[in-house]
Parts: C-alpha cells; sequence; structure tokens
C-alpha cells in the first residue's frame, strides 16, 4: 500500500500546447488520472494533489478518496501562475507524507511533474529533496519537453533511473503507469 504525493507544475508554460488544443498541464493531469486509476483507492493508499508555480498549493490533502482526488486534479488550472519554485511542491508533499494523515504501514512516494527549470537556486530544491530521501520517501521525476533541468531532476530523484523525460506528450501516460507499477514497492 501507498501513500502518494503527485506534485505538477503549473506555472504559465504550463499552459504551452503540446497539441492542438491541449495543453502540458492537460497532459500532465490526465497523466496522474491514470496513475490514480491504478492505485487501490478502497481505504489503501492515500493521493495528495499538489500544484506549483511561485508557490504551492495543496489541492487535496492526503486521502484514498478517489472523487477527491480527481476534482483536485481538475481544479489544478485554477492554481496557475507564474514561476517554477519546486522545493515549494516537494515541501508541501513532504508536510502532507510526514503528517498525522500518513498511514504507518504505507510506503511513500511522490511523482513530481515539471516542464521547466527551477527560477532561484538548485540547492533550495536538493535540499527539500535530500531531507524527504532521508525520511524514506521515494521521488520520480518527470521533465516534459525540451526546456527542462534533467541534470537536476535526475538528482533529486531517489534513483537517477527514476527520472523520466518525455519530450512531448506522447510517452507521458505510459511514464506513469510504468511509476504506478513501481511505487508499491520502494
Amino acid at each position: 500500500t501507498v501513500d502518494v504525493g503527485l506534485i505538477i507544475d503549473t506555472s504559465d508554460s504550463m499552459l504551452g500546447e503540446v497539441s492542438p488544443g491541449r495543453t502540458k498541464l492537460d497532459a500532465g493531469i490526465e497523466a496522474a488520472q491514470a496513475l490514480v486509476s491504478q492505485l487501490k483507492l478502497d481505504g489503501r493508499d492515500q493521493v495528495t494533489v499538489i500544484g506549483f508555480n511561485s508557490t504551492a498549493y495543496v489541492a487535496a490533502p492526503l486521502t484514498p478518496d478517489k472523487a477527491r482526488i480527481e476534482a483536485a486534479l481538475q481544479y489544478l488550472p485554477n492554481t496557475q501562475a507564474s514561476g517554477t519554485k519546486m522545493n515549494t511542491g516537494l515541501q508541501a508533499a513532504y508536510d502532507q507524507l510526514s503528517g498525522a494523515s500518513h498511514k504507518p504501514g504505507n510506503n511513500r512516494a511522490i511523482v513530481l511533474l515539471t516542464d521547466g527549470r527551477h527560477e532561484g537556486p538548485s540547492d533550495e530544491v536538493r535540499q527539500v529533496a535530500n531531507q524527504i530521501k532521508a525520511a524514506g520517501i521515494g521521488i520520480y521525476t518527470v521533465g516534459l519537453g525540451n526546456d527542462v533541468d534533467a541534470a537536476l531532476l535526475r538528482e533529486i530523484a531517489a534513483d537517477p533511473s527514476q527520472f523520466y523525460h518525455s519530450p512531448d506528450a506522447t510517452g507521458l501516460l505510459e511514464i506513469y503507469r510504468r511509476i504506478a507499477e513501481y511505487i508499491p514497492c520502494p
């Protein structure tokens, strides 16, 4: 069983199209929904949904309620703003996965999706990622598009092999399905 933090970049650049009429944010939400559909949301697995730009927004606190999770994912476009501060999203997920709602027997994992580069010193991101890893929480990172900081995303992932790059939305669903298979067993 798992507690999962789904972190999705909601910065302005995520409104760029990946195909006619379909934004990067739409593709990210669809991929997150695919991951959620593979979880045991019958009271065993739990998810928190977090959007980030220059700040983080907890759209759904850690919950097994599938309807609440799906509503939170659909709400993310409403949190869109400028900025890309990955550390804020990571910190919000850490707080949720370490809080009172975390089920002690559940493995914990974070899936971070971004299409950009962290604005500010990269050490801000590394510091939070190291705190998360020290707590035994797995981090999977997904870079969407061609302007991602692959080196940083690979470094903050729990293991370099847990960084995924999708130049466009084509492979995004498969990446999230693969992650859903891995997260129950760290």
